[in-house]
């Protein structure tokens, strides 16, 4: 359905070299492997002797439209701007021709390259009420910086524009005669529903800022109890305050029942508003954006899971299915 990757066995170690030597010319590779970060793009981890590094090579392939090169510096600058205002973010190098960017050829391809600081630690393995009002605090905190940032160029990614338009795709590279149909008409539901929600009117366009567009507990590490780094700010770009919430939500509240979800959310917003300000709007806006995501993300699954031949009835496929309807309708009880 996409070609999203970049081809890992073109990666190798004087590859690997030719790159780092672009950013840290006096920097050898002691040993380096590749992590996986994300859909699209690859990040390889690098040890030198006295460094710990990723590099990451960028498709240029989307899930919905190509992704430009103004679209990838637009994001580096914005996780440079908030590490340099005290947010836990990877250091991001600059190139000896003073670039965020390189490139470089593999194959046939030639593919933009960044270079980071590696950030330690681990992904979340449970909520606890203390590390989602860290997790509050950090997201209210980069809410907070964005409202002064000044990018110098513009991005051509959108949020719930791509929710749309991701959607949209999904439905029109289907065949007409698929027997699934009954089981993607009630995400269809759930979508159109969510969309419909979303309106301008709906949504506190006041609060339209830069934003990361992809938090979840993949995308932060955790060290000794405390945020080690956010990042993997690929995504980013300018939305609402309450797209940015609703996306973390999708992680967060997942496979919990309506009283569970009431409480973390409880917890969550509580912390939040202590660095930032929210008013109702955002908050119901935020639940209805983390719905979208669960509809939109499942029904891509499934038609990919079509138009690859695989059938929606193994029990794997009828449990995730069963999972967001159960999520959607207990969020809904919380909306109510």
């Amino acid at each position: 359905m996409y070609n999203l990757k970049v081809h890992k066995k073109l990666i190798n170690r004087k590859v690997l070299a030719q790159a780092l030597e672009k950013y840290l010319p006096k920097e050898k590779i002691k040993r380096y492997k590749i992590i996986s970060r994300g859909w699209d793009d690859i990040n390889i981890e690098i040890h030198t002797r006295t460094k710990h590094l990723v590099l990451r090579f960028y498709s240029l392939e989307k899930m919905v439209r190509p992704r430009l090169k103004n679209d990838i510096l637009y994001c580096l600058e914005f996780m440079e701007y908030l590490g340099k205002n005290e947010i836990p973010t990877p250091k991001i190098y600059r190139s000896i021709n003073d670039s965020f960017l390189i490139s470089i050829r593999l194959g046939t391809n030639k593919h933009f390259v960044s270079l980071s600081s590696f950030v330690p630690g681990k992904n979340i393995e449970n909520y606890t009420k203390d590390k989602i009002r860290k997790i509050a605090r950090l997201q209210a905190g980069i809410h907070k910086l964005s409202k002064s940032f000044k990018p110098k160029r513009q991005s051509s990614l959108g949020g719930m524009f791509d929710y749309k338009a991701w959607y949209s795709d999904c439905k029109s590279s289907l065949p007409t005669n698929h027997k699934y149909k009954s089981l993607l008409q009630k995400l269809e539901e759930y979508i159109k529903k969510s969309l419909a929600s979303l309106q301008p009117g709906s949504v506190n366009q006041e609060h339209m800022i830069v934003i990361h567009g992809d938090i979840s507990n993949e995308n932060l590490h955790f060290l000794d109890s405390k945020i080690a780094g956010i990042f993997d700010f690929e995504d980013c770009h300018k939305g609402t305050i309450s797209e940015d919430i609703g996306c973390f939500f999708s992680s967060y509240l997942s496979d919990l029942s309506t009283r569970e979800m009431q409480m973390r959310i409880n917890h969550y917003f509580e912390a939040y508003r202590k660095v930032f300000e929210l008013v109702r709007k955002d908050v119901l806006s935020s639940l209805r954006y983390c719905i979208l995501k669960w509809a939109v993300t499942q029904y891509y699954f499934n038609t990919n899971d079509i138009l690859e031949g695989r059938s929606l009835n193994t029990k794997e496929n009828k449990q995730h299915n069963k999972q967001t309807s159960e999520n959607v309708k207990n969020l809904n009880a919380v909306l109510c």
